[in-house]
């Protein structure tokens, strides 16, 4: 299209010129507070959303069936002076409006069900413009209505600016503050107009939005990145200098990181988590559902594709700034010991629990003295005409972006892509990382698991410069199969751990949150603990989301009719097994002897390579029973529903060898008796049942705990 005429078409957004309908935006419940009443043109806001699209062709057939009963009446002389105000006439026409069940034709029914509201319609009067009415929750969301209208018109989002950046709801209506608690992010904004998006029906927008969010993290612009983010110095100048390293402070206004931690400061808009593995798209919606939220199928590859992204540009910035985030830990290091020194070593809380600098509490201080008058206003942000904005946190540090960009442990352990961005990272970042209280995990295991990895693929590291890294784990927090079974073996080969350290360590196995305490006193005059070392935090790692990932086996590798004969499933991305607490985990299907008519499932536990490597083979020997923690573990039927459903309860019951032992159930699957037919057609036929797309399909699902503490077998869900 010509470049005047898509100029012409940027020019007719919010005029009256060549308008022919209106679009009256009010709140939802409250059709006579009309907050704004935009003058539109139906070719192109038809064009471009389905939802005005169905209220102009509902409105245009009732306004068929008036004219044709001849109920018309003619404007008296008030209506008419009424009419020649354009504001005037949205204001009656909205006066009138009231929910219509059937405003939205059936196909777009359906979509937009679950959206945050339902829009209103009811014909004009005679000589009044079309009028298509949205409904909005929130006046807040005003704003990114008209910036998702206003798309429609520009094909572009540049008019779309964080809230900080606006002086106030200008007369497009864009700009402006949104009241959000993510205060002056231009991610939030982003996110907000695509929500908006969804529920007016405008896909282009939508893709528009996620497309913005991806590249603004993947090519990050220094001026719109120090917009965003307060050029705030996470590790002051002097700080660097005091440390001893020539280098510049680590400043969250650089465009790399900026674009991260704007991100970050709208992540609770983010949902749900990244799954752990890239979602599958062929599921049914039935089977898929676990992972949708509402109407908003899209939300789980955005939010994958987004962690990725951020992971992807941290890593290179760290190989880039190794020397800058290493500051960062020093100046970390040395506030946490500067607040045991000021503490009674009885008195003293888990390093792990000391808040940052802008939250440090006064030494010898239990509880934090409460905020002065001038500090509660300072908080509060500034009240005017643009609206309220919430004071601005303190900035990230770079391992807490990290730590959000990889999710959680078991997210790096599992995904091909992200393991081997952070098998890049500098021993500054992983330290930074594994310092990060907002690191999630399963529990300590997988983390000290996720280190071992990474020192394998990174076998220039010091021996020092390990250790440090291995003094950031927590391992009272690990599962009793790792304190236990494997942790004398690691010590004599890998961990600098004394005998007296290993066996208090143990006697945490499955301890109480006293008996920890009571262990963490104890260990408080121990020379590791003194020097930094976190082995003994009474704190655990945050847990991560719940995690899901989809497996599948095609029709040709299903077992065939042999006994014994036994397929591993496939996970996304070709990968054969996950990893949870500390072990790698994978699914299989095999035929039982003797049985034509049934199929079982199993689930089988396997000793990472790298502890083999660690421990000189030690691990093995050792052959602990493990528990994969509160799993589901479900097949599909071929209409997408569960046919069956195993549960793992983390109880001694569910607890599998760790050296390639099972868990199964030999009759989980009922297989149709085959016909006399060819040996293929035998199969397809006995499988048929459960195919979806000529594919075996089911869903492991890890869980922060299972409702029922009963293990269940059978169908349905």
């Amino acid at each position: 299209m010509a470049a005047s005429v898509l100029g012409a078409l940027q020019k007719l957004y919010n005029s009256e010129h060549l308008a022919d309908c209106r679009i009256a935006i009010s709140l939802l419940g409250q059709p006579e507070t009309v907050l704004r009443a935009l003058p539109a043109h139906l070719f192109v806001v038809q064009a471009g959303s389905e939802l005005f699209r169905a209220q102009a062709e509902r409105w245009s057939k009732q306004a068929r069936q008036t004219a044709g009963a001849g109920t018309a009446e003619r404007p008296t002389a008030a209506k008419r002076k009424r009419e020649e105000t354009p504001d005037a006439a949205c204001g009656d026409a909205a006066l009138s409006l009231a929910p219509v069940n059937d405003a939205i034709s059936s196909g777009d029914e359906a979509r937009a069900a679950t959206t945050p509201s339902r829009a209103t319609l009811t014909p004009p009067p005679p000589c009044l413009l079309p009028q298509l009415c949205v409904a909005l929750d929130n006046a807040a969301d005003l704003r990114y209505a008209l910036a998702a209208i206003c798309f429609l018109y520009s094909g572009n989002l540049n008019h779309i600016t964080s809230p900080s950046a606006s002086s106030g709801v200008g007369h497009d209506g864009v700009g402006g503050a949104a009241g959000s608690s993510s205060g002056g992010s231009l991610a939030a904004a982003l996110l907000h107009t695509r929500r908006l998006a969804l529920y007016l029906q405008m896909p282009d927008c939508v893709a528009a939005c996620e497309q913005a969010l991806v590249e603004r993290v993947a090519r990050p612009q220094g001026s719109q990145a120090e917009a965003a983010a307060p050029a705030t110095s996470a590790v002051s100048s002097s700080a660097v200098k005091r440390a001893g390293a020539a280098v510049r402070p680590l400043r969250m206004s650089e465009p790399v990181l900026a674009a991260v931690a704007d991100l970050y400061a709208a992540r609770k808009l983010l949902l749900p988590p990244p799954t752990l593995l890239p979602p599958e798209s062929e599921l049914p919606p039935a089977a898929s559902a676990a992972y949708v939220v509402g109407a908003d199928p899209g939300a789980t590859a955005l939010s994958y594709r987004l962690h990725m992204v951020s992971l992807q540009q941290l890593a290179t910035w760290a190989q880039e700034n190794e020397l800058a985030v290493a500051a960062e830990n020093r100046a970390r290091e040395r506030r946490l010991l500067m607040h045991r020194q000021g503490t009674p070593p009885r008195q003293q809380a888990p390093l792990s629990d000391i808040p940052p600098p802008a939250q440090m509490p006064p030494p010898n201080s239990a509880v934090p003295p409460p905020p002065t008058a001038r500090q509660q206003q300072e908080a509060a942000g500034q009240a005017g005409a643009r609206g309220l904005l919430a004071a601005a946190p303190p900035p990230p540090t770079f391992g807490e972006l990290l730590a959000w960009a990889v999710c959680s442990a078991p997210h790096v352990l599992t995904n091909p892509e992200a393991h081997w961005h952070v098998s890049r990272l500098p021993m500054a970042a992983i330290q930074a990382l594994l310092a990060a209280d907002t690191f999630c995990t399963d529990d300590e295991s997988s983390v000290l698991l996720l280190l071992a990895e990474w020192a394998q693929a990174n076998p220039h590291v010091s021996p020092a410069e390990l250790r440090r890294a291995q003094s950031l784990l927590r391992l009272s927090h690990m599962n009793d199969a790792y304190l236990c079974a494997l942790l004398p073996h690691l010590a004599s080969s890998w961990l600098p751990l004394s005998p007296h350290e290993v066996g208090l360590l143990a006697q945490c196995a499955n301890g109480s949150a006293r008996r920890r305490q009571r262990i963490w006193v104890e260990a408080q005059d121990l020379p590791s603990v003194r020097q930094g070392a976190r082995w003994f935090a009474s704190t655990p790692r945050p847990l991560p989301p719940v995690r899901v990932v989809d497996w599948s086996i095609p029709l040709e590798e299903l077992p065939a009719g042999v006994a014994g004969s036994q397929q591993t499933t496939t996970f996304a991305t070709a990968a054969t097994t996950l990893v949870a607490k500390g072990f790698r985990w994978s699914v299989g299907v095999w035929r039982p002897g003797g049985c034509s008519t049934a199929a079982g499932v199993q689930l089988t536990c396997d000793m990472p390579q790298v502890l083999l490597a660690i421990s000189s083979g030690a691990a093995a020997a050792a052959g602990p029973l493990a528990s994969p923690g509160y799993l589901r573990l479900l097949v599909y039927g071929s209409d997408g529903r569960t046919v069956f459903l195993w549960e793992a309860n983390d109880v001694d019951n569910d607890m599998i060898a760790s050296n390639g032992g099972s868990w199964d159930c030999a009759d989980a699957l009922l297989l149709h008796e085959p016909a006399e037919r060819e040996e293929l057609q035998q199969e397809q036929q006995a499988w048929e049942r459960h195919l979806i797309d000529g594919r075996l399909r089911g869903q492991l699902r890890w869980l922060p705990k299972l409702p029922r503490a009963a293990c269940k077998a059978g169908a349905g869900e």
